[in-house]
């Protein structure tokens, strides 16, 4: 569609129907003169929010514009029920939205016209865009997997005494468990070795860094005094 022919369209539209309700002849020029006639003049136009449709692959933009209607030529009586006639069509009709205010005294200076009865029309004009469409896909898609495994390992004191719910996490982001009467517990991880667990235990908390066994052992989360004091198969960070 060439440049401006939506607007055209659409107020050829609303010509269209103002012809087949007859209530007289259409005019853009506002002069008053011996003939009634109705005046069709564009005032305003506001942009509106633009319409995605995904499933279509399209966004519509739209806009409303404000098109005066009113009778000029005539006598005031004539051009009062012209305009009366004409609103009543419009609102039994239901395909144009109607706003309730009344042309501000500034605009019939504009038109070089005294105040007179009139209507402004909503007229939606719109332009649809097809979107970009989604580049091709040149490679079949692949996904990296990460191995999931158990880690296992045991909290002691400092005697070697299991500690029972003792919390153990996998730092950054856990997950976190609790050790069992005997101090054991298991994580499962897709962290390489080493791993850094942090260690909560009868109030005292450390972070250690532990290699993983192939098994996926710990070893003994050794914590001793207000420390924790790692076995021989871990390093205190």
């Amino acid at each position: 569609m060439p440049a401006g022919g939506e607007c055209e369209a659409a107020l050829t539209e609303l010509r269209a129907w103002l012809d087949t309700i007859d209530v007289g002849p259409v005019t853009d020029a506002p002069v008053d003169d011996a003939e009634p006639r109705i005046l069709l003049y564009p005032l305003a136009l506001l942009p509106t929010p633009a319409i995605a449709r995904p499933e279509r692959g399209s966004t519509t933009a739209q806009v409303e514009l404000h098109v005066l209607l009113t009778a000029v030529g005539g006598d005031p009586q004539e051009r009062a029920c012209l305009a009366t006639d004409l609103a009543l069509h419009v609102l039994t009709s239901g395909r144009w939205t109607p706003r309730s205010e009344q042309p501000a005294s500034e605009t019939w200076a504009a038109l070089g016209l005294p105040p007179r009865p009139a209507l402004t029309l909503e007229v939606r004009v719109r332009r649809t865009l097809a979107a970009a469409p989604a580049p091709p896909v040149l490679e079949p898609l692949r996904l990296d997997s990460v191995p999931i495994r158990a880690l296992n390992g045991r909290v002691v004191a400092a005697n070697g005494v299991p500690l029972a719910a003792a919390v153990v996490s996998l730092e950054p982001t856990g997950p976190t468990v609790t050790s069992d009467h005997r101090g054991r517990f298991t994580v499962t991880s897709g962290t390489p070795s080493p791993v850094r667990v942090t260690v909560l235990a009868r109030g005292l908390r450390r972070s250690l860094t532990l290699p993983v066994a192939d098994d996926g052992g710990l070893g003994d989360l050794v914590l001793e005094g207000l420390g924790a004091t790692p076995s021989a198969t871990s390093q205190e960070v």
